[in-house]
């Protein structure tokens, strides 16, 4: 055979042998919102991540969480939005979520925080100093921050109560980075 109709030969072979035996994607989930709840209530969690299409169950990593695909007025799935349950005897921390049941299968999983403090949506937080986000102690502030931006909160305390926040990032697999400052109600900066 001549060498060069012997390397075509050898090359289309492989090329439909790759796509014979090529891989389908796989299901991608990058993230949820809101990635928490309080123990005790129903919640409607949002997903994003990639080849998602025809997701069908979230599964949680404690029976305690449940959650089924929320369904428009004709009874169709909504895509990517899931009804979520926690029990109020759910166990406080970090839970593991995962999505399937679609075209591409099970994806990987995400993290789901169950806390027992009260939330409260706060978006992007306050636009600035003067229009913060008004919240009371002992609260948890939900929100997606803007890029380059800062989130203003507002909260009362009296001199000499020890106030712990905590800004949880790594824990929900978000990639913010973030920095506090505290300020008193003349806004001058406090040591914290």
């Amino acid at each position: 055979m001549n060498p060069m109709l012997r390397i075509c030969f050898f090359s289309l072979v492989s090329i439909f042998i790759s796509d014979v035996f090529g891989q389908l994607p796989s299901t991608r989930f990058d993230r949820l919102y809101p990635p928490s709840a309080t123990k005790g209530t129903d919640l409607e969690v949002v997903i994003a991540g990639a080849d998602l299409e025809g997701l069908k169950w979230m599964k949680f990593s404690h029976d305690a969480l449940k959650a089924e695909p929320k369904k428009n007025e004709d009874g169709e799935i909504v895509p990517k939005v899931f009804l979520v349950k926690v029990a109020g005897d759910a166990p406080l921390g970090i839970h593991k979520a995962w999505v399937g049941g679609g075209k591409f299968g099970a994806s990987n999983y995400r993290s789901f925080v169950v806390g027992d403090l009260p939330e409260i949506e706060a978006g992007p937080g306050g636009a600035s100093m003067e229009k913060p986000f008004e919240m009371e102690v002992g609260q948890t502030a939900l929100g997606k921050a803007p890029a380059g931006k800062y989130g203003w909160f507002k909260f009362a305390a009296k001199k000499g109560q020890r106030i712990l926040a905590e800004i949880s990032t790594k824990d929900i697999d978000s990639k913010l980075m973030p920095s506090t400052a505290l300020y008193d109600a003349s806004g001058l900066q406090l040591d914290n």
